[in-house]
């Protein structure tokens, strides 16, 4: 009935935020958020014909297509009239925390889940079974990126952590230490991690998370930690057999502040790892857009930095794991 009366309109929450926030109720999306639904086109920058065919959705019910820095309307804060001018996911703008992104560094964001950009520049190239996402447009440029998505880090270890009785903070402010005593133990379980479904390069929403092998609680969130390196490390060479342009992984996120987790990225990746000193990404990110993309923009300062080494128990249990793991689809490896 509401389609019938004109009256219906649907998209991705950013589009509802913008339309219920800003004082003339603009219907308008942006290409991050806009790409995640499954209708947009990236060559076209629009939502695609054949998408909307193939889904029966009438593109008169979706919010306009424009581009991230746009004239979007107002804010009404205490009677004074604030513009918005960008309109982004979160993700996309903590690629730029530090400024524009290179193009010989993996971005990682490790949070509630765990997200990998490399920058692509203004082009739109052909992904494989990873993404390729436009995280900014303005009306004369492009950022496009590589992506991978890992929907299970934080998140996966919060659930564990629940599951055993054991206090998050608790499990938070240890797990370095636990990660070091499985170390020098060189027998912990492996994880198979399908917390919220497998992203890429699987691709399965549905998929039973457990342990191969015993351990005690310590051990087996430990496990868990390490599985989202291992999940990291098939998407880092995911991106590399498409681009050899990457020379460094640059982490930022909660899960960042963890140095035994870091030092395992670098020995499985082979790539130097570096930890900026400012771990929030998103709202800087996000103010860098906001200045115009600054030349001057301030150094990104790095804390800590992890060269790879050689580590035979991890790269076997790597070897184990990738066993224990659904097949990727395509991949005769």
């Amino acid at each position: 009935k509401a389609y019938a009366d004109g009256q219906l309109i649907f998209g991705p929450l950013a589009a509802f935020i913008v339309n219920q926030m800003l004082v003339a109720h603009p219907l308008l999306i942006d290409p991050a958020n806009a790409s995640r639904t499954l209708l947009w086109d990236r060559a076209r920058r629009d939502w695609s014909p054949d998408l909307l065919k193939l889904f029966s959705i009438p593109q008169a019910c979706l919010p306009v297509c424009v581009p991230s820095r746009y004239a979007w309307g107002d804010l009404d804060v205490a009677g004074r009239r604030i513009p918005v001018t960008v309109v982004t996911g979160d993700q996309s703008a903590a690629l730029f925390a530090f400024g524009m992104p290179g193009l010989d560094q993996i971005a990682v964001n490790l949070g509630t889940g765990a997200f990998l950009q490399q920058s692509v520049g203004n082009t739109t190239p052909d992904p494989g079974r990873l993404l390729a996402s436009v995280v900014y447009q303005s009306a004369d440029s492009l950022v496009s990126v590589f992506e991978g998505t890992i929907n299970g880090a934080g998140s996966a270890i919060k659930a564990l952590s629940d599951n055993l009785g054991v206090d998050y903070d608790y499990m938070r402010a240890h797990s370095a230490d636990w990660l070091r005593s499985a170390d020098a133990a060189g027998n912990l379980p492996l994880f198979v991690n399908g917390i919220s479904g497998l992203g890429s390069p699987w691709w399965l929403s549905d998929i039973d998370s457990h342990f191969v092998g015993d351990g005690n609680s310590e051990q087996k969130i430990a496990a868990v930690m390490e599985s989202v390196v291992f999940l990291l490390t098939v998407n880092v060479r995911s991106i590399q057999t498409l681009s050899t342009s990457s020379e460094h992984i640059l982490v930022t996120g909660g899960l960042g502040s963890v140095d035994p987790l870091l030092q395992r990225i670098a020995n499985l990746t082979h790539m130097t790892v570096q930890r900026p000193e400012v771990s929030e990404a998103t709202a800087r990110g996000l103010a860098f857009l906001l200045a115009g993309m600054p030349a001057g923009w301030p150094q990104l300062n790095i804390s800590a930095t992890f060269a790879p080494q050689v580590d035979p128990a991890l790269e076997q249990r790597f070897a184990r794991w990738l066993e224990a793991m659904p097949k990727v689809p395509g991949n005769n490896d």
